[in-house]
C-alpha cells in the first residue's frame, strides 16, 4: 500500500494507529500530511516527472470547470461506447491475449480512474470540437484549444505568486501540495513511496534526538551544516570545477534552498551536530 495521505493508517513500523490528518508517527510525533505533502512537491517539483504530473492535474482542472461552464456532459453511454472499442483495440493488437482490464492492472489503475480519465478526454473533444466548429478534432487541435484556455484561466505555477500549499492557481481555484503529493505518490514504485516517509520519519527522529540532547537546530545551524558539506564538497577531486548548486539540483531536482530545508539535508545535519 502506498502512504498516500490517509487517516486511520499504521505508523511506520510502531504498530499504532495513526491519528487523523497525519502519514505516519514516530515517538510522540505525527508526521502531518501537510508537512509531508510539502516535502514530496519540494522534491519533485524541480524534476521532470514532477513537471508532467503538475501539467496534467492543471489541464484536468482546466477541463473539469469549462465541462460544467459549458453544460458539456459525458454519458455514461458514451464511457460504455469508448472503454469498449479501447478493450477491442487491445484484443486485436494482442490476437486475444489482453484485455483493456489487463492493461489496467499493469499500469495500477482501476476501471473506474480509467473511465475517470477517459471522461475528461471526451469532454476535452466535445469541447474543441464545439469551438472549432468540426467534428474532425486531432490531438494537436485539442493541445490547441488547452492553451488557450490555459491564457483564459490564468493559470499561475510559480510559488512565491501562491499561498502556503498551494502548487498552482486554476481560475483562483488552487491545485494544493496534497492534490500533487497523491498524483505523485500513485505515480512512483512503492519502495520509492516509502521511502519517502522513511526518510522524513529518519529527519524527525534526528531533530527529536537533538532536542533530547538540548541542541537546536535552527537556521545558524543549518547553514553552517551547508558550509561544511559544501567545503568538503569542493575539497573533493572528484568533483573539481563542478558548482555545489548544480551537483544538488542534477542529484536532487532541487534548489539550494529546498534542499537545505528538504528531510534528506535535515537528517544529515543534524546527525553532525
Amino acid at each position: 500500500a502506498r502512504p498516500a495521505p490517509n487517516a486511520g493508517t499504521e505508523s511506520f513500523r510502531s504498530g499504532r494507529a495513526v491519528p487523523a490528518g497525519a502519514v505516519a508517527i514516530i515517538g510522540d510525533r505525527s508526521l502531518l500530511i501537510g508537512e509531508f505533502s510539502r516535502s514530496v512537491y519540494e522534491r519533485y517539483i524541480g524534476r521532470e516527472q514532477g513537471g508532467r504530473v503538475l501539467q496534467d492535474l492543471v489541464q484536468r482542472r482546466l477541463i473539469e470547470t469549462n465541462m460544467k461552464k459549458s453544460g458539456v456532459e459525458v454519458t455514461k453511454a458514451d464511457l460504455d461506447r469508448h472503454y469498449a472499442e479501447v478493450d477491442q483495440q487491445y484484443r486485436n493488437a494482442t490476437q486475444g491475449k489482453m484485455t483493456i482490464a489487463d492493461v489496467l492492472k499493469q499500469e495500477g489503475l482501476s476501471p473506474a480512474e480509467f473511465r475517470q480519465r477517459l471522461r475528461l478526454q471526451l469532454g476535452l473533444k466535445k469541447m474543441a470540437s464545439r469551438d472549432f466548429k468540426r467534428e474532425d478534432i486531432s490531438p494537436a487541435d485539442q493541445q490547441q484549444w488547452l492553451r488557450s484556455k490555459m491564457l483564459d484561466a490564468k493559470v499561475e505555477q510559480d510559488p512565491s505568486k501562491l499561498p502556503e500549499r498551494a502548487a498552482a492557481r486554476v481560475y483562483g481555484d488552487f491545485i494544493t501540495f496534497e492534490d500533487f503529493a497523491r498524483e505523485i505518490l500513485d505515480s512512483v514504485p512503492p519502495r520509492e513511496a516509502l521511502g519517502l516517509v522513511r526518510t522524513r520519519l529518519e529527519a524527525m527522529h534526528a531533530l527529536q534526538m537533538l532536542s533530547a540532547r538540548g541542541i537546536t537546530y535552527d537556521e545558524k545551524a543549518r547553514k553552517a551544516a551547508f558550509i561544511r558539506f559544501k567545503n568538503q564538497f569542493e575539497s573533493d577531486p572528484k568533483y573539481k570545477n563542478i558548482p555545489f548548486a548544480d551537483f544538488i539540483r542534477e542529484r536532487s531536482g532541487m534548489t539550494i534552498d529546498a534542499y537545505m530545508k528538504g528531510p534528506v539535508f535535515t537528517r544529515q545535519a543534524a546527525l553532525h551536530l
